[in-house]
Parts: structure tokens; sequence; C-alpha cells
């Protein structure tokens, strides 16, 4: 359940701990059906167990659900990351090869318990990009 309202602690445990565990998913908790009774908790106790609250023409998201969406777009990077790592550890370029195995091994030594997310992922994408221009050279192409 949600427990405090911390976003950095649910973008970590619902991205990238998961995905460095080689986990295939998550499972969360999304909305309360509107007749329980922790719905509007009483005075002095913790809020609902919500990560999104009905309302009569959309959802309203929290914080924490938020986070978990960061925590999506976070995998997709590291996926993407990864994929282009290998294929360019496996190209005949000696250049490409060494370029793949440098991304590998920066992203194997981050520490995910203390690693900055926002700076993480803005690295990651540096080296995807770094990644696919290299890879594109090999291919003859312009970089």
């Amino acid at each position: 359940h949600p427990g405090a309202e911390n976003p950095e602690r649910w973008r970590r445990t619902q991205g990238l701990l998961p995905y460095w565990a080689d986990y295939d998913g998550v499972v969360i908790p999304g909305w309360l059906d509107a007749q329980h009774p922790w719905r509007d908790p009483p005075e002095g106790r913790r809020r609902s167990r919500s990560l999104a609250y009905e309302a009569a023409l959309r959802r309203i998201d929290t914080l924490a659900w938020e986070a978990v969406r960061e925590a999506g777009d976070d995998v997709r990077y590291f996926t993407l990351l990864t994929k282009l790592s290998r294929e360019a550890a496996a190209s005949a370029r000696p250049e490409t090869a060494g370029e793949g195995r440098k991304a590998a091994q920066w992203f194997e030594l981050v520490d995910a318990t203390s690693v900055d997310l926002d700076t993480l992922r803005l690295e990651t994408i540096a080296w995807i990009l770094k990644l696919q221009t290299v890879l594109e050279a090999g291919k003859g192409g312009r970089p």
C-alpha cells in the first residue's frame, strides 16, 4: 500500500530496483472502491491507501502515482540502453563494440539504491544517443 507520499521511493522501487533485479513487472494498488471505509479516513489517521482517487469526470492522481508513471518511463529508457549496448558490443567494428561495452559497464556500476534518478535518466539518454550515433556510423550512414 502507498504509505507516505514519497515520489522518489515509489519511482525507485517501481522502476530501477525491479529492473536491476530482472523482474518482468510489478504489481501495485491503484485506487479503492468508492464505498471502501478507508476512502475518507477518520481524523488523525493516515490518508487512504489509494494511488489515485475517483472523481466525477476523471481520476485524481497522487504524487505516488506520478512517480510510478515516471518509473515506467525509466524502465523504457533502461531497456533501450540495454538493447543498444548489446547490439553495439556485438559489432564487428572495434569502435562500436568498445562503446557498447563502455555503456554496459557504466550501467552495471550504477548504485541503484542511492543514485539520483533524474541524473541517471539524463545520463542514460546521453548513452542512448551516443550508441545510436556509433551504430549508425557502423552501418555506413552519417553519424
